[in-house]
């Protein structure tokens, strides 16, 4: 059994390999010391190795735990009942849970986009290529920025959770990664050849980010992930600046105190079921988080009152039409002077 852990453990260096054992997922080496130190796990020993284990019914808290603190976890799991097999349990990982892969509700930000990104920045250029992915979403998007503050500053925008860059890169670009987990690929990771759909009209540089993006999520998940929508290319250019200081004075995602809730809207309707949130609404509500901290340029004015024109259906719009209508049947009286005489 240990040798089946150790072959898959050489797979996945970089993460937790959590091995399924019975009801539990047993860790083992260095990983069990980890999970001891961050989460406050028993630590045994098995054969005078170190080994701490989870139950998997509550594997979902511990992931998220873990991924909260900067770690990756290998979910390695029995792929054939134990009672049929002959000798040792086949097993295989089945995914890989990373900070910026996680899809899970329990283990998401039901208010927030959970970006991974991608950066490509060719030696002795100044335009860096960027991409970002939204698993639980579908949303994949590829731009350019062409100068360091640009990209530091659609970097702080999106927030993504973990930035892909090539192992070969300097540290120019990671250097202005703080608080993100960093994960490095190979160089032909960032190919344009990995983007399998056409990318006619996107930047080569942002090509060769979404390629990386595509092969990290084929590598992570084992499976198809058919609900990755098309990549779709935007200019930063055309998006209000709005740095993280004025997003979080004018409260656009969440309130300065912690813990307290943002006004409830009066237009919602209720939930079918209570404490249960539909998936479409943390989907507007994901999508809120990405469009106002950096809402886009109106192309022009009469395009850009259209939404107010059309919400007639609003409250405040409809005492506003109300008003308005009263006032315009009143029947007009002109003003009189001192003596009664008409002007």
């Amino acid at each position: 059994m240990m040798k089946q852990y150790l072959r898959f453990k050489a797979d996945y260096p970089d993460a937790i390999l959590f091995f399924h054992l019975g009801d539990f997922y047993e860790v083992f080496f260095e990983d069990a010391e980890v999970l001891s130190r961050e989460l406050d796990v028993v630590l045994t020993s098995r054969n005078g190795h170190p080994m701490a284990g989870v139950p998997i019914r509550r594997g979902d808290a511990y992931v998220s735990q873990l991924l909260k603190r900067g770690y990756k976890v290998a979910i390695c799991q029995q792929v054939e009942d134990p009672k049929r097999a002959k000798g040792l349990v086949k097993r295989d990982v089945v995914r890989v849970v990373t900070p910026g892969t996680a899809i899970d509700d329990s283990l998401l930000d039901a208010g927030a986009n959970n970006y991974l990104a991608a950066a490509f920045r060719p030696v002795g250029e100044e335009g860096i290529g960027l991409s970002f992915l939204d698993l639980s979403t579908g949303e994949f998007l590829a731009t350019t920025a062409d100068s360091i503050p640009a990209f530091r500053g659609e970097i702080e925008r999106r927030d993504p959770s973990e930035v892909l860059l090539p192992a070969d890169s300097g540290d120019e670009l990671s250097g202005l990664l703080e608080r993100r987990v960093i994960t490095r690929l190979s160089a032909s990771s960032f190919s344009a050849k990995n983007v399998p759909y056409d990318g006619l009209g996107i930047d080569e540089l942002a090509l060769r980010a979404a390629g990386a993006i595509n092969t990290y999520i084929a590598d992570t998940q084992k499976a198809v992930q058919a609900h990755i929508r098309p990549l779709r290319s935007y200019s930063i250019s055309e998006q209000m600046d709005l740095d993280p200081f004025t997003v979080t004075s004018l409260e656009l995602l969440r309130p300065l105190r912690a813990g307290s809730p943002l006004p409830p809207n009066p237009s919602a309707r209720p939930r079918a079921i209570a404490g249960i949130e539909p998936s479409e609404e943390r989907r507007r509500k994901r999508s809120y988080g990405r469009i106002l901290p950096a809402p886009s340029f109106p192309t022009n004015r009469s395009r850009s009152c259209t939404p107010l024109i059309r919400s007639r259906s609003s409250p405040r719009t409809r005492l506003a039409l109300t008003n308005a209508s009263i006032a315009s049947s009143r029947p007009s009286i002109a003003p009189q002077t001192r003596r009664g005489e008409r002007i």
